[in-house]
């Protein structure tokens, strides 16, 4: 089973905020991240 992953992008977010728990999740098995916008 695929774990779906969704991040989410808005106006003022750090790119730490994101980078770090991306590359986490990334590195899981049967795992899709979304990076989700407006």
């Amino acid at each position: 089973m695929t774990l779906h992953i969704g991040m989410l992008v808005f106006s003022g977010v750090q790119q730490l905020d994101l980078t770090g728990p991306y590359e986490v999740f990334a590195s899981l098995p049967d795992t899709n991240l979304h990076l989700v916008a407006r």
